[in-house]
């Protein structure tokens, strides 16, 4: 297997990203090399781990992964939903009793995967979810700026997007029908 070496700076990164769909049917050994003052490295590594994973299940888990944690790291880095004593924004500028956000309905009801102030499954439509409140502020997260979802067909990214309260095997089953 013969390796394919690409060279990364700020000038080029956005014609890379346009290549990465074309990348992943190679069956070469990705190496990114980075100029010093890159500033999309980390997104950039997860690209390369993807590329290198030839099996397409493990591929598409690893992709989701990443989505995942970069939409956590996202809320909580920008503390997007500023909760206090499980209220978020939203709910407390209505003044209404319903904790815990998103999580729950009109009614309190809970999702029947959050468990003990902490949701049991990974699931990345529920993650890609902006309320209306937050919409107006931040605006709704556009996935164009999680750059390792270029290696996502169309359709799997609606997938991806869209699917919430879903566990992520059953999303990941539902990507794999899309290749």
């Amino acid at each position: 297997m013969r390796n394919k070496i690409v060279n990364i700076d700020n000038n080029n990164y956005k014609i890379i990203l346009h290549k990465l769909f074309i990348y992943k049917y190679y069956k070469k050994k990705f190496y990114f090399n980075y100029s010093d003052d890159f500033k999309y490295k980390d997104q950039f590594d997860s690209i390369k781990n993807a590329l290198n994973i030839k099996n397409k299940e493990k591929r598409l888990s690893y992709i989701y992964d990443e989505v995942c944690d970069y939409l956590d790291n996202y809320f909580i880095d920008n503390n997007l939903c500023k909760f206090k004593n499980n209220k978020c924004y939203s709910d407390r500028c209505k003044k209404i009793d319903k904790i815990n956000g998103c999580c729950s309905n009109n009614k309190n009801i809970l999702c029947k995967y959050f468990d003990k102030n902490h949701c049991k499954i990974k699931c990345s439509g529920c993650k890609f979810y902006v309320c209306l409140a937050l919409r107006k502020t931040h605006g709704s997260i556009k996935m164009n700026t999680i750059f390792i979802t270029k290696l996502l067909s169309y359709r799997q990214k609606l997938i991806i997007r869209y699917s919430i309260f879903t566990p992520k095997e059953e999303i990941v089953k539902k990507m794999l029908n899309f290749i």
